[in-house]
């Protein structure tokens, strides 16, 4: 495993090769990290990759043209090293291509980059998906960074509404059915380790395409997601409330009475042969 580091000056940026992991962002001019630095005994990761799947699939399998698949929460890449394509200064570049292992959960022939990078005061870890199959296909794929922050922080949307919540069934660790109002009509949510206790907040459908960190201490964290329609927000219920995920994805949890066929997962893309679907996550910090 190799971490990466790029600077444009005002922000220092980290990413490692296993899992093509966003691992730092560094203010500076103050020398303050805004990323989650990962702790065993409360959380161990920092922004994992959600790539072909997003959390638990039905039954622990995909049918994807008629064969089924067994599949992994998250997917696989979180858990596969990257090779680095392009390295400068200012940016990276780093790549999995499918191989052996891959093909046994997940048929296709594929490229996935993720691109560190800069945009004025702003970290963009775009994601980028190209399909070298002879057949359409299919993909959920999603970002998971966590970030430092404390209870009675605050999350602000982009705009006031009242959003689609989704829950677990926790004994099958998959979607319920039902789906659940969730009010933010003023616009924020109030972070804490209970607002936790049953696990992610997962919305669907959600019309902020950012939302913004705003801590006590007027440090913020500013995150836009083009037009991902799902948002996660987590953290383990653990108090004090010490960091939170902010998580906008293509796909969600298959729910229990989901149908096994990738085709048909709430969310998911789809790209043609040769073709790449792009999507960029832009992160501005402010210490």
């Amino acid at each position: 495993m190799s971490t990466y580091t790029i600077t444009n000056g005002r922000l220092t940026a980290s990413i490692r090769s296993l899992g093509a992991e966003l691992c730092s962002i560094v203010d500076n001019a103050t020398g303050r990290e805004f990323m989650w630095q990962g702790d065993a005994n409360v959380w161990g990761g920092q922004s994992p990759l959600l790539f072909p799947v997003i959390g638990r699939v039905v039954g622990g399998k995909n049918r994807i043209y008629g064969e089924d698949y067994p599949m992994p929460m998250h997917g696989f890449a979180r858990k596969m090293e990257f090779e680095a394509e392009s390295v400068k200064e200012d940016s990276v570049c780093l790549l999995l291509r499918d191989n052996e292992e891959t093909h046994k959960v997940y048929p296709f022939n594929f490229e996935l980059r993720i691109l560190l990078y800069f945009r004025q005061d702003s970290v963009v870890m775009e994601h980028k998906v190209t399909n070298l199959s002879e057949k359409d296909m299919y993909f959920c794929l999603g970002a998971h960074p966590g970030f430092f922050c404390a209870e009675g922080d605050i999350l602000r949307l982009e705009v006031p509404e009242t959003l689609t919540l989704r829950g677990l069934d926790i004994p099958a660790d998959l979607l319920s059915p039902a789906k659940k109002t969730f009010n933010a009509e003023n616009g924020t949510i109030a972070l804490s380790s209970e607002l936790f206790k049953d696990d992610a907040l997962m919305f669907e459908n959600i019309r902020s395409r950012s939302v913004t960190l705003e801590r006590a201490d007027g440090s913020s964290v500013h995150v836009e997601y083009c037009d991902a329609p799902c948002l996660g927000v987590w953290s383990k219920p653990i108090y004090p409330l010490r960091y939170v995920c902010i998580e906008p994805w293509y796909g969600i949890d298959d729910a229990t009475d989901a149908s096994g066929e990738f085709t048909e997962k709430p969310h998911c893309r789809a790209v043609a042969p040769n073709a790449t679907f792009a999507f960029p996550v832009r992160i501005t910090p402010k210490a």
